[in-house]
Order: C-alpha cells, then structure tokens, then sequence
C-alpha cells in the first residue's frame, strides 16, 4: 500500500495526518471484519491521496535489512538526527530474509529518500491498559514500539503500512479487534518527516501471539518489503 526536502531548521515539520477521527468511528460501529478490512485497504489509498493535497509526499518505498541504530530518547514525536549504529548489530543481505529485532529495515526511493525502521521493544498484554477499553478479541494485545529516522528526502510514515502475522499466519491490521480503545499510547503517528529528523510510537494489534509472530512493514502501494520475526 505505499519526497525531497530538507531540514526545516524554524521547528518540526508540519504533521499530516488524513485520517481524523477514524479510531472514534471504528471504536464505536462494530462492522464485519471482511468489511473493516476491505475500508481500511481503501482509506490507505484515500489517505496518500489526501496526504498529497495536505502538503505532504508520497512515493515508491523500496526496502532492505540494514544495521539497527540505537535510540535513548522516550518521546514518540521529532528527536533529531539518527545516533551512530550499535557496533554489535549484524546485517545481512538485501532481499526477502527475515529481520531479527537487532537488524533495522532500510527505505530507499528513486527522488533519493533514505530512511530506516527500527524496533525499540516488544511487549504483550491480555487487557487494555485504562479503564475503559475492552480485552483483545483475538488473544492478544501486541504492542510495538518503532522509531522511523529519514537521513535524505521526506517519507510519509503511517501506522497503517504495518501488520501483524500470528503464528498460524493469520494477518491482523492496524484496527482490527479491540486496538483503538485499548489505551497503549504514545501510538506511531501518520507524519511527513523529513531529513534529519526520526519519529517514535507504539503499533497496536489484537491477534493471537507465540513463536513465529511476524511484524511486517508495507509499502505505499501494498507490497510487503520488510518482515521482522518477534518470536
């Protein structure tokens, strides 16, 4: 499902976000899964679009296994530059090979954008975290949290690029279950980032979990270019 700029040096980059008040929307009409999924398939083509008359860019994603860099700041908004990659990650070649949690995935375009995606931590939970929210209605809440870094151009980040596959290789999306009132914030934001600048947030699913649970990330156009195995 899946530009260049530079660092704009008044402040952090305007956010853009499309999507509105869909978590509100979905959190309170229980629709058919086959129905949110087929919607949430279609609001990911209305929200490039919608981010493209927003000011924001979207683009062809290509990725590829790169050396994790490190990350000490907690905040889930606009830290600065990307820190100097831990000399004890391994890489491996460009390709379909899985990624472990100690390998980030790197984003490359034709207008030049480079970014890369790393996992901070993974965690799970059979409850919401406030009082409000419902348990997960498949098994389990995932909670991961991922820091997006762009060193060249502007790449738009989505928490709806990401999905989860259960062991048995059932796919959950972002939406789907009990997530959006579960209450694990900060969750990653749909942003424009630009050069130099990184993103943090939480993506939330509700899916059943064990080994060979998979985080995978999309591109703009539906493509799945990177796979992480959590277990």
């Amino acid at each position: 499902m899946r530009g260049g700029g530079v660092l704009d040096q008044l402040g952090p980059p305007k956010r853009c976000n499309p999507f509105g008040l869909l978590p509100a929307v979905f959190a309170t009409h229980r629709l058919p899964p086959a129905i949110l999924t087929a919607v949430r398939r279609y609001l990911v083509g209305v929200a490039a679009m919608a981010a493209t008359l927003a000011g924001c860019s979207s683009h062809q994603i290509i990725g590829r296994p790169t050396p994790a860099s490190s990350s000490s700041s907690p905040t889930p908004h606009y830290t600065g530059p990307t820190e100097l990659p831990d000399p004890d990650i391994t890489t491996v070649p460009a390709g379909p090979t899985e990624l472990t949690l100690k390998q980030d995935l790197a984003l490359t375009s034709d207008d030049g954008t480079r970014a890369t995606v790393h996992i901070n931590s993974v965690r799970t939970s059979k409850r919401p975290n406030n009082d409000y929210g419902e348990p997960p209605a498949n098994g389990t809440f995932v909670i991961i949290n991922v820091t997006i870094a762009v060193t060249a151009g502007s790449l738009p980040v989505n928490p709806l690029y990401f999905s989860y596959q259960a062991p048995d290789g059932t796919t959950y999306h972002y939406g789907d279950g009990n997530t959006f009132l579960a209450g694990y914030d900060p969750q990653l934001n749909s942003n424009d980032v630009p050069a130099g600048q990184r993103v943090r947030g939480n993506v939330l699913f509700d899916g059943r979990y064990g080994h060979g649970a998979k985080l995978l990330y999309e591109s703009p156009s539906g493509e799945i270019i990177g796979a992480w195995v959590l277990a």
